[in-house]
C-alpha cells in the first residue's frame, strides 16, 4: 500500500503515524510544509510563496499562501498515485488536501482546527465544511471532538486516539531515598492549559502541608513563561517550582517517571496525550473537567477530575493523593492497566490500518 501524508513533520503525532507504517513495510511519502526528514520515508518539503519576514500578520493570508501551493502539491500527489491521501489537521494541510480533489482522502481532525477556526469568520466556517465533505473518512482523537465536528458534516466520524508506546512509557521504581515528593506538569507554557491555577493551588497546598518537602516540576515552554515565574515569584514559591523549559519528546517516559502526581488543569483540551503518557508510566493523574481530558482518565480509579480555574479544588485533590500514599499507589496501578486496555498506541494505530485497508480495498 502506497500512502501520501499531507502532515507537519516537526510533529510528534505525524512522525509516530508515518513511521509506524513504514516499518511495516507501506510506501510512506510525507508532504509537508517545514519541519525535517523523517527516515524510511520520502519526504517533499513545500515552501510557502512568502518568506516570514515579509509576511503580512494574521491567520487569513496565511491561508492564503496554503491555496497558492496547491498546484505544486497536486503536481507531487498526481506523480505519487497513492493509495490513500491523509491529511492530518483540518485547516492548513487539509484545505489544501481538498483542493487536490484527490481520492481516497482522509482528514484527520486535531483540535484548534474544529474549535477554533471556524468560529473566525463564514468564510472559515465553509472552509471547515468544504474540508470534511470533500473527505471520503473523517477521523478525531476524542469522542467529545467527534460531537464537536458532527456541528459541521453528517458524516460518520471514527474515533481513532493518539495512543502511547507503552514500551516507553512504563512504570520504573521509586527511589525510596527521595528526599521531594514531586508534583509535575509537561504542557506549553500558554494560557489554554491553566497552569497559573496550578500556581495558586501549590500556594494553598504548601500552607497546608508546611512540614512536608514539595517540589514542583514544570517542564515546556511558551508565551505565559515570564508571567507564571512572576506568579511564583509573587507567592514565594521561587524556590519550590522549577521551570526547565522545553524538553525532547524522548526525555518525556523519564521525565514522567519521576513525578508522584502528574497534573494538567487545562482550560481547554482536545485529548490530553501528555495524561496518557502519564498514566502509562503509572503515576496518577489530576486533570480538569474539560474537552477530552474526562475520556482518558477514570475519576476515582486513576486519577481526580475537578472543575476548571478552581485552585481550591485542585489543591484539595493534591493533598488527597499525597496524605493518602496507599490511594495513590492504587492509582497509579489501575492508571497503567487502563492505558494497556484502551490507549496502546499499536491497537490504536491497527484502527486507522483498518481504514486504509478499506479505503483501498474500494
Amino acid at each position: 500500500m502506497k500512502i501520501c501524508y499531507l502532515a507537519d513533520s516537526n510533529s510528534i503525532h505525524t512522525q509516530k503515524w508515518v513511521k509506524y507504517f513504514a516499518d511495516k513495510g507501506y510506501i510512506i511519502n510525507l508532504i509537508s510544509f517545514s519541519g525535517k526528514k523523517i527516515k524510511g520515508v520520502k519526504n517533499y518539503f513545500i515552501k510557502l510563496p512568502f518568506p516570514k519576514a515579509i509576511r503580512p500578520t494574521g491567520s487569513n493570508f496565511l491561508k492564503l499562501q496554503y491555496f497558492l501551493s496547491i498546484y505544486k502539491i497536486r503536481k507531487i500527489v498526481n506523480k505519487i498515485k497513492p493509495d490513500i491521501l491523509h491529511s492530518h489537521w483540518a485547516t492548513s494541510y487539509g484545505i489544501v488536501g481538498s483542493f487536490i480533489n484527490y481520492h481516497p482522502f482522509i482528514v484527520s481532525v486535531w483540535g484548534s482546527d474544529i474549535y477554533e477556526f471556524p468560529c473566525k469568520s463564514f468564510i472559515h466556517k465553509w472552509l471547515i465544511k468544504r474540508v470534511l465533505e470533500s473527505a471520503d473518512r473523517i477521523c478525531s482523537t476524542s469522542i467529545v471532538m467527534s460531537k464537536e465536528i458532527a456541528r459541521f458534516t453528517n458524516k460518520k466520524i471514527f474515533i481513532t486516539p493518539f495512543g502511547v508506546d507503552v514500551e516507553k512509557f512504563k512504570p520504573t521504581k521509586q527511589d525510596s531515598n527521595k528526599k521531594y515528593f514531586t508534583i509535575g506538569t509537561i504542557k506549553s507554557l500558554e494560557e489554554k492549559y491553566g497552569l497559573e491555577y496550578l500556581i495558586r493551588a501549590f500556594a494553598i497546598l504548601k500552607k497546608q502541608l508546611n512540614d512536608k518537602k514539595i517540589k514542583f516540576e514544570i517542564y515546556g515552554d511558551g508565551s505565559q513563561k515570564e508571567y507564571l515565574k512572576k506568579l511564583s515569584k509573587d507567592f514565594g514559591l521561587s524556590s519550590d517550582i522549577r521551570f526547565f523549559g522545553h524538553i525532547p519528546h524522548n526525555f518525556v517516559p523519564e521525565k514522567f517517571q519521576r513525578f508522584d502526581i502528574a497534573v494538567f488543569p487545562s482550560l481547554s483540551e482536545s485529548f490530553g496525550v501528555a495524561a496518557i503518557e502519564a498514566q502509562a508510566c503509572g503515576v496518577p493523574v489530576v486533570v480538569s473537567n474539560v474537552g477530552g481530558l474526562p475520556e482518558v482518565i477514570k475519576d476515582g480509579k486513576t486519577g481526580i477530575i475537578i472543575p476548571a480555574k478552581d485552585a481550591k479544588a485542585l489543591a484539595n485533590a493534591l493533598f488527597i493523593l499525597i496524605e493518602d500514599e496507599q490511594k495513590r499507589i492504587k492509582y497509579g496501578k489501575q492508571a497503567r492497566k487502563h492505558i494497556l486496555k484502551n490507549y496502546y498506541w499499536r491497537s490504536n494505530a491497527n484502527i486507522m490500518l483498518n481504514i486504509y485497508k478499506e479505503l483501498s480495498n474500494r
